[in-house]
C-alpha cells in the first residue's frame, strides 16, 4: 500500500474527496449513532482515524467543509463519553434537537427585520436559546451530578 507521500495527484484527489465526504457526513447524530450501533467506536483503528481527521480542523482544509457542525461533533468524537453517548436513540434525539434549535434560531436579534417580515418568535423555545446564543455540546457535561444522561445546551 501506497503511503500518501507516494500517491499519485488523481488519488490524493479521490481520498481528499472521500474524507471530505466522511468527515462531512458527522455532522449528522444520526449517523453517529449508525456508526456507534455498529460499534466502529469499539475499534481502536477506527479511533486512531478520527484523531487522524482532526487535520480538517485547520484553515486550509476547514474553507471546504459546509457543515461546520462536523468539526464540533469530530472534537466530541475525541472523548470516549460521547461515544458511548451516541449509541442510544433517545440520546441521539436530544442531540438532533440541541443541533436543530441552533440552525432556527441563530440568527440575528428578533426586533431586526428581515425585507417586510420580522423574524419569528421565540415562545415555546427552551429559555437557555435566544437569537443571540450559539449552542455548544460539551462532552464534560453528559452525565449530570444525579448520574442521569443528558445533553447539556451552553450559551457562549
Amino acid at each position: 500500500m501506497s503511503t500518501p507521500l507516494e500517491l499519485s495527484d488523481d488519488e490524493q484527489h479521490r481520498r481528499f474527496r472521500i474524507e471530505l465526504e466522511f468527515v462531512q457526513c458527522l455532522a449528522n447524530p444520526w449517523y453517529l449513532n449508525y456508526l456507534a450501533q455498529q460499534q466502529y467506536f469499539q475499534d481502536p483503528a477506527f479511533i486512531n482515524y478520527l484523531k487522524y481527521l482532526q487535520y480538517w480542523k485547520s484553515p486550509e482544509y476547514a474553507k471546504y467543509i459546509v457543515y461546520p457542525h462536523a468539526l464540533h461533533f469530530l472534537d466530541l468524537l475525541q472523548h470516549a463519553q460521547f461515544r458511548e453517548h451516541v449509541i442510544t436513540a433517545e440520546r441521539t434525539q436530544d442531540i438532533h434537537k440541541t443541533q436543530y434549535y441552533h440552525w432556527m434560531y441563530y440568527r440575528k436579534p428578533a426586533t431586526e427585520t428581515q425585507g417586510d417580515q420580522s423574524l419569528p418568535s421565540l415562545e415555546g423555545v427552551p429559555s437557555s436559546l435566544d437569537n443571540n446564543t450559539e449552542l455548544h455540546l460539551e462532552a464534560s457535561e453528559f452525565v449530570n451530578n444525579n448520574g442521569n444522561d443528558q445533553i447539556s445546551m451552553q450559551s457562549q
